[in-house]
């Protein structure tokens, strides 16, 4: 029986020993699957979660970068035809605005313009071209103080004269048409961008956005040109805070590295001259982002070279035809992943080791107990079992719910033993990790600051819009108001007016075709041109025509507007007026009820039609006691809860029951009348409308 009992103790203290040997294994296994199973799905999660991020700052950096870049040619063209008008009205300018001009260092805070004269030229008093550009101070002083990329605005005439904004020392022997921005503008009609260069006056790495200056016959006059600081553009992008081992970079049309954040940090600018290409570069996954990018084509693209992995994210510049990229070291995003790996598994053979070791010891102990602790050995071995599977079970579980992406999951930590500890590393792996995501979350911040640069837009967008009549001028035979609620932080549509002259008052309104940041673009240039048109020109129908002739000529993306444009002479009391497009106006005169105007033979919208393809027709009303309100389609398309249209006819009533009102009362009312009748429904569109009251 001793000798059973000897035996049925040996077998079952052998079970015991290759039991929980197997166990012991078990765990170190399961624990090492379970490990690089969480690690690998965390690193997954990381890199599709940075994917997404860099995809939208590449996008916000590149939408930010074409707006500071699009406004450009356009205050280019006005100061083009400011200088034209000056021009032609030379011999009325007072000389006193040579002033402006400096050939010397000016004092402290007083704004000058620096000049050279080319080796026998004129004189500063001799030179009647000087005085024109003095004359254009104030315009270039604007354009350089509204923007904080621009290093320099000049202007070089044909005989080698420059006059240039903000003062800088010019250098004796310099001579402007020699530059290669001065040649490219002569040769071309339209606003030309120069490959970048350094300057050789402040010796800074540059972009030119240049336009040769022509008199009516086709002569150049002069070209003037905006200087665009690389430096300064690539230091607005929000990239350049992030680590150093984050690269940033502009890619021209041709594939060439315009300027990156690395030459940035470096600050060797210079590095440049060298005029990398991705186009011929070495790594096939940076030839195909090159390609990719020069299409014009948004994206992100992972990179395996030789060196590292990276992960490239990029999107267009529409107005300039380049492309901004944001490139990223795959190691940067799971290097917390991996070190959290590197001390798990280190953690894991220690504990594992030791372990092995303890349940060694275990089973010693057991075989030199007798018999009698024989039924309470296999109940410890049951309890120790179920001890020690429990815990691994919990890992299972904690693993796959941070695989699905659940990092606040934890394993409770009873007791001070080895699975203990095992589970208190995990716990704190869990946490390295959690806290690396929230990092990255951080990188959302810069969507935000898109959309603060867009509130920026809509604000200047809104000071553009000129004040209340009522402020700029001190009329009693005139009320005029007008409002623009745009459905957008930043609309398409616009309104217009101001007093040509003590008698002449010019009013337009237009509804761009399009809504957004696009439209608004459109919308500025659109209002500008017709501003500087009626300056030279008092008849609404030339002033459409030469607007739409403007700008078909560089409309590739065909959008257009329907514009109302009118000139009231207060002398003969007449109004002359021409509709592109645009809605009815509501006409009334005296006390009368309103009505429709009469429907017009169609005018064409301007914008996207050739001049001979356009057609404008202009109709007269006379002025006496004359009430005329001009409104937008979003005002009658405005819908209820129940899908009704505001209408045509219930603005009519609206206006006939407050006809006694000023115009900027009748204005408020029906704006609040639109908000009671919509009640949460947004507008379908920009809600705009303009007032005008002629009183004997």
């Amino acid at each position: 029986m001793l000798l059973l009992a000897g035996i049925g103790f040996g077998i079952i203290s052998a079970y015991c020993l290759i039991s929980l040997e197997d166990l012991g294994r078990y765990a170190e296994v399961s624990a090492d699957k379970l490990s690089d199973k969480a690690i690998g799905d965390s690193k997954t999660a990381l890199l599709r979660l940075s994917h997404r991020n860099l995809e939208t700052i590449a996008e916000g950096q590149a939408m930010i970068t074409d707006q500071r870049l699009r406004k450009l040619p356009g205050e280019l063209q006005m100061l083009n035809l400011i200088f034209q008008k000056q021009h032609s009205q030379q011999q009325l300018l007072n000389p006193d605005l040579l002033s402006n001009l400096s050939s010397s260092l000016p004092e402290k805070n007083i704004y000058k313009c620096a000049f050279s004269l080319t080796s026998g030229g004129k004189s500063l008093y001799e030179n009647p071209l000087l005085l024109v550009f003095s004359s254009l101070f104030d315009y270039m002083k604007i354009i350089y103080s509204g923007s904080g990329t621009v290093e320099a605005i000049y202007i070089a005439g044909t005989d080698g004269t420059i006059v240039t904004y903000p003062w800088m020392s010019i250098p004796l022997n310099f001579d402007p048409r020699e530059r290669p921005w001065y040649k490219k503008a002569v040769n071309s009609n339209k606003v030309e961008w120069s490959e970048p260069y350094f300057s050789a006056l402040t010796g800074n790495l540059l972009v030119t956005c240049a336009s040769a200056i022509k008199d009516d016959k086709g002569n150049v006059l002069a070209v003037s040109a905006i200087d665009v600081n690389v430096e300064l553009l690539v230091k607005t992008f929000p990239s350049t805070r992030f680590k150093d081992t984050v690269s940033t970079f502009i890619l021209d049309r041709d594939g060439f590295v315009i300027g990156s954040r690395e030459m940035s940090h470096k600050g060797n600018w210079k590095m440049a001259v060298a005029r990398e290409n991705l186009l011929n570069s070495p790594e096939p996954g940076l030839r195909e982002a090159a390609k990719r990018m020069i299409a014009g084509e948004p994206g992100i693209i992972n990179i395996n070279s030789r060196k590292q992995q990276k992960i490239i994210a990029f999107a267009p510049v529409p107005s300039t035809g380049w492309s901004v990229g944001i490139s990223v070291p795959e190691a940067d995003i799971i290097s917390a992943a991996n070190e959290a790996a590197y001390l798990i598994r280190n953690e894991l053979a220690v504990e594992n080791n030791f372990l092995r070791n303890d349940l060694r010891g275990k089973v010693r102990g057991f075989m030199i107990i007798g018999i009698f602790f024989l039924i309470l050995l296999v109940l410890i071995g049951l309890w120790i079992s179920e001890h020690l599977t429990k815990p691994l079970r919990m890992l299972i579980k904690a693993t796959r719910d941070i695989g699905f992406g659940d990092f606040d999951c934890r394993i409770p930590v009873k007791g001070k033993d080895e699975i203990a500890e095992l589970a208190g590393n995990f716990n704190a792996m869990v946490y390295e990790l959690k806290t690396y995501m929230k990092n990255m979350e951080h990188s959302v911040a810069a969507q935000e600051r898109v959309e603060n640069e867009l509130d920026l837009a809509a604000k200047i967008q809104a000071s553009m819009l000129p004040e209340k009549f009522s402020k700029r001028y001190n009329r009693k035979d005139i009320d005029l108001a007008a409002t623009m609620l745009p459905s957008r932080k930043v609309g398409g549509d616009f309104y217009d007016f101001t007093m040509l002259n003590d008698h002449l008052l010019y009013f337009s309104i237009g509804d761009i075709s399009d809504k957004g940041i696009p439209a608004a673009i459109f919308m500025t240039q659109t209002k500008t041109l017709m501003r500087g048109k009626a300056v030279e020109n008092y008849c609404p129908v030339e002033i459409l025509k030469l607007v739409n002739n403007e700008l078909s000529g560089s409309n590739e993306s065909c959008m257009f507007a329907n514009v109302f444009c009118g000139v009231a002479n207060m002398r003969k009391q007449e109004l002359t007026c021409c509709n592109a497009a645009y809605n009815r106006p509501l006409i009334a005169y005296g006390d009368e009820d309103f009505s429709l105007a009469e429907k017009e033979t169609g005018s064409t919208p301007i914008g996207p039609f050739r001049p001979e393809e356009a057609h404008y027709a202009g109709h007269s009303l006379k002025l006496q006691n004359l009430r005329l309100f001009l409104y937008s389609n979003a005002v009658i398309e405005t819908e209820n809860q129940q899908g009704e249209h505001f209408g045509t006819e219930r603005l009519r009533l609206s206006l006939n029951k407050h006809k006694e009102l000023s115009s900027e009362e009748i204005i408020n009312v029906i704006k609040d009348e639109l908000n009671a009748f919509s009640a949460a429904n947004l507008p379908p569109d920009d809600i705009t409308m303009l007032l005008i009251k002629f009183e004997e």
